[in-house]
């Protein structure tokens, strides 16, 4: 590992630990001020013995899984509770709910009523809500009832999390389950939107920079869907049916954003690949919402498609990886798969953890931490190996350009060398054969006298000639026309477009006026006279755009026998 790139694993390390301490003084700060003013001693769990009007105790996490079918085919249980006897004063009853609707009464009056219809896209359920119930002193032990209408009859539709106690001690009490994984879940995303800055601003070649942008992507999307698995949005801002849609899209679309990164991290990926994977978002989403729309399914109904997608963007993933090793041990390339392996494990083993728990304990998926905490694992190990790539791209870049500038840039003038100018006559050709170029005008040019200048006054002076007769030269015709030193003190231009004469004419007045300019300068021991020709191609007359700048060169030979003579051209 170079000294960039141990720099760039050590910066990026140190401002995660930066965000981290900056997250834990925070925590502190309340911890130290007005956070001590809550107390979870002060907090009375309110969560067990709900009993049915029969007196069958129930658990409020089991409402989905006992409901029935009422009368107009709902699912509806009625749950009822004695409030202690002992309320001293005003409480507050603060629990969550997920995808349920309910109405809350004491007696025979409801005091709480949660029965939103606003149907959603892809989903029939709420997602997960927080609620406050004002309990006054003269409810002390009296029944209080629930009516439930669970919208799945499973337990992803349940109630938990009840307490009696001020809302302030029940808040300190979620953050401190959620705050860690809160923050982890800032932090992602934080790393997601540096490495989308990244690949707007770096210069590299369009493969880092996709490479980095889908990355980028990938993680500030895992970020916020961590995030939203938190329930700490929920907790803050409520709109819990947003947030349980975003859930569901980013579910969809994350695995192709993924599968982008790899294909355009791997030396070698197949096409097909990232077709494959891009149909198949497509497909999961139009078959989603379509079973939604119909009413047959919604989006956590048809969650198995989604998992299936998943199981399938694993598979290509390695058929890639395994393309991407054979075809490197075969072309003996250096591969760099051992980091997206080892991200690829983490990702996995968090994935098959989820889905085990999904489909087997909703509590287990609510805590999450094992997920979470390997998920942010994962992004961390992919953004510095990212970082690492990106610091050899740079590095390859700049190596890349001064072997260009070697090879293709001529040291003295600065202009484009015969290297570059050979180059651009073959291209040129192509063009030409393929039809892609209305009009071309080669151009020569030479330096009148350059071997009596270093006979009398040096070499470094004529040297100094031949620079500045490069500078009136692009001065003229840089602009408008590719510009080449092709020897000693001979140069060319090619001028490519339409109205080629017309560019022509403008440039040579403005040499001979630069010209004229430079042979006023004081105490000049020797004038500069520039000879020039051109010729307009035409493909019956010059057949190859070589035999068109020898045809150039003749009537630039005629112009410096012109120039000898002391004829005005």
């Amino acid at each position: 590992m170079s000294k960039y790139e141990k720099s760039a694993v050590f910066d990026f390390i140190l401002v995660i630990v930066l965000f981290i301490f900056m997250g834990v003084v925070v925590f502190m700060k309340v911890d130290n001020s007005i956070y001590k003013t809550r107390d979870e001693r002060s907090l009375e769990d309110f969560s067990t013995s709900w009993h049915t009007d029969k007196g069958k105790e129930v658990s409020l996490e089991d409402v989905g899984e006992k409901a029935q079918r009422n009368t107009l085919g709902e699912l509806e249980i009625n749950l009822y509770h004695t409030f202690p006897a002992y309320l001293v004063s005003d409480t507050i009853l603060n629990f969550r709910t997920k995808n349920i609707k309910f109405q809350v009464s004491i007696g025979d009056k409801i005091i709480y009523n949660f029965m939103p219809d606003d149907q959603q896209v892809l989903s029939r359920g709420n997602g997960s809500t927080f609620h406050r119930i004002d309990i006054k002193t003269d409810d002390a032990g009296k029944e209080i009832g629930l009516k439930i209408f669970p919208i799945y009859k499973d337990r992803s539709s349940r109630i938990t999390s009840m307490y009696l106690g001020r809302t302030w001690d029940y808040f300190g009490k979620v953050l401190d389950e959620n705050f860690w994984s809160f923050q982890f879940s800032i932090i992602t995303i934080l790393i997601g939107v540096i490495l989308v800055t990244i690949s707007f601003l770096s210069k590299l070649d369009s493969g880092h920079n996709e490479r980095n942008r889908m990355l980028g992507v990938f993680t500030v999307c895992m970020g916020l869907w961590v995030m939203c698995e938190t329930l700490m949005p929920q907790f803050m801002f409520g709109h819990s049916s947003q947030f349980n849609e975003i859930n569901h899209l980013l579910l969809i679309f994350m695995p192709y954003f993924f599968i982008s990164y790899v294909y355009q991290d791997l030396e070698y990926s197949r096409d097909y690949i990232l077709k494959i994977s891009f149909v198949l978002t497509v497909i999961e989403l139009i078959l989603i919402s379509g079973l939604s729309i119909m009413g047959v399914m919604d989006s956590h109904e048809s969650l198995f498609i989604v998992h299936i997608g998943i199981a399938i963007t694993i598979l290509l993933i390695l058929l890639a990886i395994y393309d991407n090793v054979t075809y490197c041990k075969k072309n003996k390339i250096k591969g760099h798969t051992v980091t997206l392996v080892v991200t690829l494990g983490v990702f996995l083993i968090s994935i098959i953890w989820d889905m085990i728990s999904y489909y087997k304990s909703y509590s287990i998926r609510d805590g999450g931490s094992l997920m979470r905490t390997a998920i942010l694992i994962g992004v961390v190990i992919l953004a510095v190996d990212s970082l690492c790539k990106l610091f050899e791209g740079i590095k390859e870049t700049e190596l890349s350009n001064k072997v260009f500038e070697i090879k293709y840039k001529d040291s003295l003038t600065g202009l484009a060398n015969r290297n570059a100018y050979e180059l651009k006559e073959k291209e040129i050709q192509k063009k030409l054969d393929k039809g892609e170029i209305d009009e071309l005008l080669i151009c020569k040019f030479d330096m009148n006298d350059l071997r009596k200048i270093n006979d009398n006054y040096g070499h470094s002076y004529g040297d100094r000639h031949i620079i500045k007769c490069a500078e009136i030269i692009n001065q003229s015709f840089g602009k408008s026309g590719y510009t080449f030193r092709v020897d000693c003190d001979e140069f060319a231009v090619f001028v490519i477009g339409d109205g080629v004469e017309y560019i022509y004419e403008r440039g040579i007045l403005r040499l001979k006026e630069l010209e004229r300019e430079f042979n006023r300068t004081p105490n000049l021991l020797a004038p500069l006279h520039i000879g020039y020709g051109h010729v307009i191609y035409n493909s019956d007359t010059f057949g190859t755009v070589e035999k068109a700048v020898s045809g150039a060169d003749k009537k630039m030979y005629e112009c410096k026998d012109m120039i000898k003579k002391g004829a005005i051209v």
